[in-house]
């Protein structure tokens, strides 16, 4: 069992989770950590990849603003948002993380838009707004059956990017960038 999660910043608001188990895909949603932390105690996944950033940047010449994994991303012509943008995100992350070890869970850091740019699921659309045109791509290639209409929101489109995402990493098929000792993330071949 994987799952690929597209952890929400707002405690207000559902994460949601995308969950690969022999082959059949589902879609849950999540209120909080705990919530979260007790569904993989019980179902115990091999991995879980987040869509957060799951470390705090060391710094660049005296600034904290960006992890080296996020620069190289802009490098290679992947937008990311900096970590310093996400502190809300990043903090909920790393207590996450911290209740998964826990229970003996893995988690590594996976960036859904890298996996939109590498197989061309137009990259160029926000995904507020073009939330259809996005969803009918990666319905077309998405390597899964997964039912159409359990796709609700651009949250949903995340996890399963996510959940890709886990996947490729469970089968080997995946890069790293970034520094081990500041944060790596995972990304497709």
């Amino acid at each position: 069992m994987l799952a690929g999660i597209d952890l929400s910043a707002s405690f207000e608001k559902p994460s949601s989770c995308a969950v690969w188990n022999k082959g059949v895909i589902s879609l849950l949603a999540f209120n909080s950590n705990h919530e979260i932390a007790e569904w993989a105690k019980v179902n115990q996944p091999d991995f879980i990849g987040l869509d957060a950033p799951l470390s705090i940047p060391k710094g660049l010449n005296g600034k904290f603003g960006s992890r080296q994994c996020e620069r190289e991303l802009i490098k290679e012509g992947i937008p990311v948002l900096m970590t310093s943008l996400l502190a809300p995100l990043t903090f909920r992350a790393i207590h996450l993380v911290s209740l998964l070890s826990e229970s003996g869970i893995r988690t590594i850091e996976v960036y859904p838009f890298s996996l939109r740019k590498r197989f061309n699921i137009v990259p160029g659309l926000k995904k507020t707004v073009e939330f259809g045109k996005i969803k009918s791509e990666l319905l077309q290639i998405f390597p899964y059956t997964v039912n159409s209409d359990d796709i609700k929101e651009h949250h949903d489109i995340d996890a399963l990017l996510a959940l890709w995402m886990t996947k490729l990493v469970f089968d080997g098929k995946f890069r790293t960038t970034g520094d081990a000792n500041e944060g790596l993330i995972y990304l497709p071949i």
